[in-house]
């Protein structure tokens, strides 16, 4: 399809060029895209030539723009050309379709379910693409109350197959069912993890899975994925302590007297007229391996919320949120977690920088796409009282150095990469120069483009 071929607005899509990761899409409602572009959007979305077009062209994003359009849309006929493309997730390792095509269904709702559980149920389809359906279907019952229990029925269905299905199908049905609290199921999980059919990297174990759905107050057992895994050995999710007044009442009701109590107590420090907000946290970032340092320091509330403290740091070290990441809680200072212990991505929208980092001394590592690994040091330097004049967003205070292009190898390649566009009959000096562009500088930083962009993240 080319761009000659349409008008207006959707003729937009092939100008807004690369897609961002974050969950806060554009609105593309806004640019004019309504009902009666649903076919065009259906038609660039599942286009082969667009799917295909090479990474470094803008084309291969139309289709990213146009289900997310399709997505906020509400368009129903646009379920099943979407299930088509869910192959790519295995055909073309395309990460894009499994990530974002279950928060589109969500955003249509209802009339994917049973489209979704459909191809959840066809064993002729790969079990990546399975896996985003029955993510779908997950996303979809949390957002769509009045089809949980359709949602439910599906995933369970399929669970009940789990002699068939492969052991990280069986982990991440188990999974989505525990993600939406479907704990009437839990003897059927049981079973399943009884006749050794489930992938227990994908969210652990039994004993784990009880204690997620609210079934157990903590493990009585050590974890047995040293038994299992032997050098895997990956290191447990952090979970803050939980209150002794809550303990035993169930996931969901736990959080929605915790989010009562935390109301509660902003409005008692406005009443009172204490100071305008929580302390303020100023941390030391340093990306590990780098020589000579790239560092950052850093104003941000104490109890930012770790999925905003993520964006952060990819503002801070200029990343394009193309990767996965993740927070480690290092040991530190009265620290109410143990040391090297992960706070799960799904999780850091409910945890506060305060709760895994309490006092200054504290330390936390981020980890920034798992094939490069950039892991930067966060450390937690003082804290300070927050005054009313302050700030409500983060607030970069100084820093040295570019951070490392995305994708181009780790530390240990960035500094290769440095000597050779310094170099001028180095082999490699012309296609490196031609890659990041004759005005590369690893000594640049901005602080004024850092803050203007922190600007918009609230804690």
């Amino acid at each position: 399809m080319k761009i000659d071929d349409l008008k207006p607005p959707l003729a937009e899509l092939f100008k807004l060029g690369e897609a961002s990761r974050s969950r806060d899409w554009p609105d593309y409602l806004s640019i004019g895209l309504g009902p009666e572009h649903v076919p065009d959007l259906i038609r660039l979305a599942v286009d082969s030539e667009l799917n295909q077009a090479p990474h470094d062209s803008s084309k291969v994003w139309v289709p990213v723009h146009a289900w997310r359009a399709l997505g906020q849309l509400g368009a129903a006929k646009a379920v099943e050309p979407l299930t088509q493309l869910l192959p790519m997730v295995d055909e073309k390792m395309n990460d894009w379709v499994g990530e974002e095509l279950p928060r589109v269904f969500a955003l249509i709702g209802a009339p994917a379910v049973a489209p979704l559980g459909k191809f959840l149920g066809d064993g002729s389809h790969p079990e990546g693409a399975r896996l985003t359906a029955a993510r779908g279907l997950s996303e979809i019952a949390a957002r769509h109350p009045e089809v949980h229990s359709n949602c439910v029925s599906l995933l369970a269905a399929q669970l009940r197959k789990f002699q068939e299905n492969g052991e990280t199908l069986n982990g991440c049905l188990i999974s989505d069912l525990v993600d939406i609290e479907a704990v009437e199921h839990a003897p059927l999980m049981e079973q399943a993890f009884a006749a050794g059919r489930v992938d227990l990297f994908v969210g652990g174990d039994w004993e784990e899975t009880q204690v997620e759905l609210g079934l157990k107050r903590a493990r009585t057992t050590p974890s047995n994925y040293d038994e299992v895994f032997g050098f895997l050995n990956p290191r447990p999710r952090w979970k803050p302590p939980v209150d002794p007044t809550l303990q035993g009442l169930p996931r969901k009701e736990r959080r929605r007297i915790e989010r009562q109590r935390a109301k509660a107590e902003r409005k008692q420090r406005k009443a009172n007229g204490s100071s305008a907000g929580p302390p303020v946290y100023q941390l030391k970032v340093v990306l590990r391996g780098s020589e000579p340092l790239i560092w950052r320091r850093v104003l941000v509330p104490a109890d930012i919320r770790l999925s905003s403290l993520h964006r952060v740091m990819q503002v801070l070290m200029d990343w394009t949120d193309d990767h996965q990441h993740q927070f480690t809680v290092l040991s530190g200072p009265q620290s109410r977690a143990d040391s090297d212990q992960d706070v799960h991505p799904a999780d850091e929208s409910r945890f506060r920088l305060c709760d895994v980092a309490p006092t200054p001394g504290s330390e936390l590592l981020y980890e920034y796409d798992f094939g490069d690994s950039w892991d930067h040091h966060i450390t937690v330097e003082k804290s300070m009282p927050q005054d009313r004049e302050a700030p409500c967003h983060p607030v970069c205070l100084a820093g040295e150095r570019a951070s490392p292009p995305e994708d181009c190898g780790g530390v240990m390649r960035y500094a290769c990469i440095i000597r050779a566009i310094r170099d001028r009959d180095h082999p490699e000096n012309g296609e490196l120069v031609e890659r990041y562009g004759p005005g590369f500088d690893p000594e640049a930083f901005s602080i004024e483009g850092v803050n203007a962009w922190l600007e918009s993240i609230e804690s």
